[in-house]
């Protein structure tokens, strides 16, 4: 019996054109690049759109509070702009200035980093000509495991110019912080958060000290056509006597030219359809942002109407090309491409779909409608749905699973083959939640864990198309440093959520999924979170104090 896997997938559209001209590349994050070796490189911002005065004494900085630049390499270069020209001056002093674990908050600024951290590095600089200033430091910085800032001081008499750069980039929101006077008191503020200012033009170079290996991410797809493509494709439609014209391709997504080669194969329907085959990518190596055509010379994989009759296949199946490189390929998530290929016109079938919480994956019995759990434990659920027929299901149906009314995850599934009477698994092995996701969510007291299937073809039996289990859970204890007087305010909020009397405690803030969105260390008995950025709808602020948390929910309302 077939089963059918529920997959939670992610696709990126990127514009591409012939291979050899300009396209756009398509950046790897940084969890999927090489981890034992990272490419030595800038990091910060060298854009430049408007001036701000920096008065004498104060300073500006880009903070590194993830380990961009990887533990043990070393801070070799710092790059920033001066303008002095506008102040009539022939040159001016700077000092470039690093501290190690100083500790920041955006909302209340702080003093000094000397308060909370240790300035480490001064080098004192002087610039002579207006424009970018690339200093290499006399001594290399080697990066630690806590946090640090590389910082310009304006050590002129008098004031001098900063540049920042427009737009405001919520990538580094609160990486970029500058020494501010506010009623005559001195702040570090995040530069993001003041009107009309962002991120600041400051990088550094960061070098591994290593041997760099080289690594490209090669990555297969479907073209619509070929050479002048507009998009990728997964699904195709055919006529019965129509023959079957695939562009398959090889995209590199970097960071490094191809080194090595690759070998490709293809199946259909599942069953071999061209066996291992190696293709050149040293010759004429594969540049980052560029591809090419699998088949050459014309990109054409052509099966005729007449090899796909003898191929017996249903009226839709798959054909898969997976590419293997010799190379190191950071991505080998994304070496399988498949697409969907329909042939003639599929006849509407009945199928009474219904969504079922099962035993196992081994038993479709349904499982009790109502569940008690403790705050630590977890749960697996184990979803399927049962064909009660009359037909066997030949097309797709949508899978919508919602936690306490909130859509969770949604997923069109190919029921193609499951005959009337059967069942299956929609996962590999359950759909496990963990205490620690419930904690996320804000999941305690009573709430619902709720599943519906929709057939694509006719089921005239929706009654059964929903499945949902009424979970109990034990209120998670509450740690008692976090004050039981403690406010979240306003809800539903519009740009700002204010949390007063959680001194002490780390707040984030999640979507409904359990992503952390935004997180920050309260100092102080009234904090507020800017939340402009979030798009309308619920979110779940966490308050945590130790091993202890507390969560609410909270809507976002515009």
């Amino acid at each position: 019996m077939k089963r059918f896997t529920f997959l939670m997938l992610s696709f990126l559209l990127a514009s591409i054109t012939v291979f050899g001209q300009e396209r756009q590349a398509i950046k790897l994050p940084a969890d999927m690049q090489s981890a034992n070796e990272q490419k030595s490189e800038w990091y910060g911002h060298s854009g430049i759109a408007s001036l701000m005065p920096l008065a004498p004494g104060y300073e500006y900085a880009i903070r590194d509070t993830a380990n961009v630049a990887p533990v043990g390499s070393d801070i070799t270069t710092v790059k920033f702009y001066n303008d002095h020209e506008n102040y009539g001056y022939p040159s001016v002093d700077y000092n470039i200035k690093i501290y190690e674990d100083a500790s920041f908050d955006s909302e209340t600024g702080m003093s000094d980093p000397s308060a909370s951290g240790t300035a480490v590095y001064t080098q004192s600089y002087t610039a002579i000509a207006t424009g970018m200033q690339e200093v290499e430091l006399t001594t290399p910085y080697t990066v630690s495991s806590g946090e640090y800032w590389v910082a310009i001081e304006n050590a002129h008499a008098t004031d001098t110019a900063a540049m920042f750069m427009g737009g405001l980039d919520a990538t580094t929101n609160g990486q970029y912080v500058m020494l501010y006077n506010y009623s005559g008191t001195d702040y570090w503020l995040n530069i993001a958060l003041m009107d009309g200012i962002h991120p600041a033009t400051l990088s550094f170079y960061y070098d591994d000290g290593g041997v760099y290996e080289e690594t490209s991410d090669i990555e297969p797809s479907f073209l619509d056509v070929y050479p002048d493509p507009t998009s990728n494709i997964s699904e195709l439609t055919i006529s019965e006597t129509e023959d079957l014209v695939l562009y398959p391709i090889i995209t590199n997504n970097g960071p490094d030219a191809t080194s090595e080669n690759m070998t490709y194969s293809a199946t259909i329907n599942g069953n071999e359809l061209i066996a291992a085959t190696e293709f050149d990518l040293t010759t004429n190596p594969l540049e980052n942002g560029y591809y090419t055509p699998i088949i050459l010379p014309d990109g054409a994989y052509t099966i005729t109407a007449a090899e796909l009759d003898a191929l017996t296949l249903p009226a839709t199946f798959d054909v898969c090309f997976t590419s293997t490189y010799a190379g190191t390929d950071p991505a080998e998530g994304n070496n399988t491409a498949c697409i969907t290929v329909t042939r003639g016109e599929i006849a509407e079938t009945t199928c009474d779909l219904e969504a079922v919480f099962m035993t196992s994956n081994t038993d479709p019995t349904p499982i009790a409608p109502t569940m008690s759990i403790t705050p630590t434990e977890d749960i697996t659920l184990f979803p399927g749905v049962n064909n009660l027929g009359p037909d066997e299901a030949n097309t797709t149906a949508s899978v919508v699973f919602t936690v306490d009314g909130n859509e969770l995850l949604s997923q069109s599934i190919d029921m193609t083959g499951l005959p009337s009477g059967s069942f299956s698994p929609l996962t590999g092995s359950g759909y496990p939640i963990s205490a620690d996701d419930m904690n996320t969510m804000g999941l305690s007291g009573t709430f619902d864990v709720c599943m519906t299937v929709t057939y694509d073809g006719i089921d005239n039996v929706a009654t059964n198309n929903e499945s949902c289990i009424t979970i109990t859970r034990e209120p998670v204890s509450i740690n008692s440093n976090i004050s039981e007087t403690m406010v979240i305010y306003p809800n539903p909020a519009n740009n700002v959520l204010n949390i007063e009397n959680a001194q002490g405690a780390k707040v984030s803030v999640y979507n409904m999924i359990g992503q952390e969105l935004l997180s920050a260390n309260v100092n102080n008995n009234m904090h507020a979170i800017n939340v402009s950025e979030l798009p309308e709808g619920s979110y779940i602020v966490r308050i945590a104090n130790g091993a202890e948390i507390k969560t609410q929910k909270f809507n976002i309302v515009r």
